[in-house]
């Protein structure tokens, strides 16, 4: 190795998403999962035709090299889906209002 060659340094890097529903969070985990590789594992794609989110990002830790973690934990800001309905159902009916009377 030359003594004036640069070292090269390894990186780490997090990034946050934040899902309106955990089942919504898991999907996307495992979408990220097969972006980065694991839709060439057989077993990983039948998971995902199975709806199986969780299990593939057992997978993808399983065969990921090491220091690559992929992790969809639950956070105090995502709401079950029965509230993340209610939630878009009010936004929906106030739009509305707003469209048929822009004046308020």
């Amino acid at each position: 190795m030359d003594a004036g060659a640069p070292r090269l340094q390894r990186q780490r890097r997090l990034d946050v998403w934040v899902y309106p529903t955990e089942k919504a969070a898991l999907q996307a985990g495992a979408d990220l999962a097969l972006e980065c590789g694991m839709d060439e594992d057989e077993k990983t794609v039948a998971l995902c035709r199975a709806g199986r989110f969780e299990a593939i990002l057992a997978r993808y830790e399983e065969l990921s090299p090491p220091g690559h973690l992929l992790r969809v934990q639950a956070a105090f800001l995502q709401l079950d889906d029965a509230e993340a309905e209610q939630h878009t159902t009010i936004r929906r009916s106030v739009q509305r209002r707003r469209k048929a009377d822009p004046v308020r």
